[in-house]
């Protein structure tokens, strides 16, 4: 984007940047200002001085300082000056013209402008589905896009926002069909290759061992670490580009040169791209809803050692053993289903296999995907999925399932049915290229999903069909063995007395999930501050056990047999 302003006044910086290279088959130039005068003598300079096929009219530019001069989204506040520019404009150029906006400032109201705006002589208008307030903390709201797309025929339509992989093309040129073409501007500074995806319409993230060979060439000779060493890094970043790993590099010299370690030792570089990694989220899933960075292992769960295997058998196998997997031609599980009463680890085992399998981890509950607005659960879902696919292998965990595809009854059935729908598609790959490599390789891992729910009784039978939650794991509440091994981990690092017996405390403690357990373990060592004093350094037995007359299970009998009966026939 170049200025008016800086072009009338001849800045040499400035026409630099419209200078046309000659490999360039198709050109144009984008200028904004905040007036029509200066939009059209700029218009009228570059068409003289240049040779340029089209020029584009920034309307959407969110820059704070152009903000408060009228510049960018600032004209879109002012609708009679936008008729003054498309008017002048038209007058003046013989080549095309076309204007780029954004949905408004605060809110929506570019839809109102398209009546005159395809009566005005642009030859195409492209609308980025946000607002300028907004910025990346929403999703694009594509089906507001098709329908300016729809008011503003015979005038062709560009959608911007979210588009990082050629999925994401795909998806949108197929659900809006008004819609004539898309323009990518973020998703090609992450992923320069986007276009040539979408070309040859084939994911091309970097894969792990192209992963590796990035990191050793950007770490260079003064960050020196062994091969099985960065190997071990290239498995941790899945959804990582290169600007990604880039970043992390950089990172980890500067904290390197901060901490005035000249030459560092192996572990402490180690230490250090560690460190830089955690605060680096990949490109394809960065600043989005869900995503959750986790350093747990399935070790620091006590107990559930059936459950655990079952899990890491569906999840880790298919990563671990893909060879295995394509050998024997066997489809991945696409989903697993975690159910079983509150308080019983669903959400902590997920996270941990996520972690011990290095694949992105994101994690939702039905609250974040659920929206009043009619449609707009749909496109979330949709959303979430494609920032799935995009940052693949991911782990998707989502959470109070039952709370956004349960059974289609009464009053809210049509809405119940639109948002099943709209998760079953995404499950069932559907909009997605059928050609594509992912769907052609049934060994290949892109996107594992596992949900929890505390009401299976009211999860629809169609979401749990084979292809879809198709591994269903009942994930009790914690027996003697469990509780005694739960008690021994939440306890690993609390000071506690000779005289405590936690075979005991497990034997006294029926019924407790591992969520009362943690809570009974926090409570004792609160009583031991009140009774001994805040500079007391153990917790006791009778600490405990006064801290287990104070509580009660979250559990019952009849609520812990009913599930064991449970069957989803």
């Amino acid at each position: 984007m170049a200025l008016a302003t800086s072009l009338l006044k001849g800045d040499a910086k400035e026409w630099s940047l419209v200078k046309r290279h000659a490999s360039e088959d198709l050109y144009g130039v984008q200028i904004a200002a905040s007036n029509p005068f200066q939009l059209s003598r700029a218009s009228q300079a570059l068409q003289e001085m240049c040779e340029l096929d089209f020029i584009d009219i920034n309307l959407g530019c969110p820059i704070d300082e152009l903000y408060r001069q009228g510049v960018g989204s600032g004209m879109l506040q002012r609708p009679r000056l936008l008729k003054h520019t498309a008017t002048s404009l038209n007058y003046l150029l013989d080549i095309p013209y076309t204007f780029k906006v954004r949905m408004g400032c605060k809110k929506p109201v570019v839809h109102n402008y398209m009546s005159w705006m395809k009566n005005s002589g642009l030859s195409m208008i492209t609308v980025h589905g946000r607002s300028r307030e907004q910025r990346y903390t929403r999703n694009a709201d594509w089906d507001y896009i098709e329908d300016c797309a729809k008011k503003a025929s015979p005038v062709p339509i560009f959608g911007n926002g979210d588009i990082l992989s050629y999925q994401d093309y795909e998806r949108v040129r197929t659900q809006y069909p008004t819609i004539q073409g898309v323009m990518i501007g973020r998703g090609a500074l992450m992923k320069p290759w986007v276009f040539q995806e979408i070309k040859e319409r084939r994911i091309m993230d970097p894969t792990s061992s192209e992963r590796l060979e990035m990191l050793k060439l950007l770490s260079g000779d003064d960050l020196c670490l062994p091969q099985e060493r960065w190997s071990e890094l290239a498995k941790m970043t899945p959804g990582y580009v290169a600007a990604d790993l880039t970043l992390v590099i950089n990172k980890s010299r500067r904290s390197l040169h901060y901490e005035g370690l000249i030459n560092p030792s192996e572990q402490q570089i180690l230490s250090h791209v560690k460190q830089a990694l955690a605060s680096v989220e990949p490109s394809a899933v960065r600043g989005e809803m869900g995503l959750v960075k986790s350093n747990s292992s399935i070790l620091e769960i006590g107990g559930l050692r059936r459950i655990k295997e079952v899990l890491l058998q569906s999840v880790q196998w298919p990563l671990f053993h893909a060879d295995a997997f394509k050998r024997l031609n066997i489809k991945n599980s696409s989903g697993i289903l975690l159910y079983g009463p509150p308080g019983c680890s669903k959400t902590s085992l997920a996270r941990a296999v996520a972690a011990g399998s290095n694949v992105t981890f994101l994690a939702v509950s039905a609250a974040d995907l659920y929206s009043p607005f009619v449609g707009d659960t749909e496109r979330i879902i949709a959303s979430l999925f494609q920032r799935a696919r995009a940052a693949a292998p991911t782990l998707l965990f989502i959470d109070e399932i039952d709370a956004l595809v349960g059974n289609r009854q009464g009053q809210q059935k049509r809405a119940q049915e639109r948002v099943l729908s709209a998760f079953l598609i995404e499950i069932d790959g559907v909009g997605i290229n059928g050609e594509s490599e992912f769907l052609r390789d049934p060994s290949e891992v892109r996107v594992i999903i596992v949900a929890a729910t505390n009401r299976p009784h009211v999860i629809d039978t169609a979401l749990l069909r084979p292809g879809r939650l198709d591994k269903l794991i009942h994930v009790p509440p914690p027996d003697l063995e469990d509780r005694l091994e739960i008690l021994e981990v939440i306890t690993k690092k609390m000071p506690l007395d000779k005289n405590v017996d936690l075979f005991d405390i497990a034997e006294k403690t029926e019924l407790f999930s591992g969520a009362d357990l943690a809570n009974l373990c926090r409570e004792a060592a609160l009583l031991a501050m009140t009774v001994n004093g805040v500079s007391t350094t153990t917790v006791s037995q009778e600490n405990f056990l006064g801290a287990l007359s104070a509580s009660t299970p979250s559990l019952t009998a009849s609520q812990v047999e009913w599930y064991k009966s449970f069957s989803f026939s």
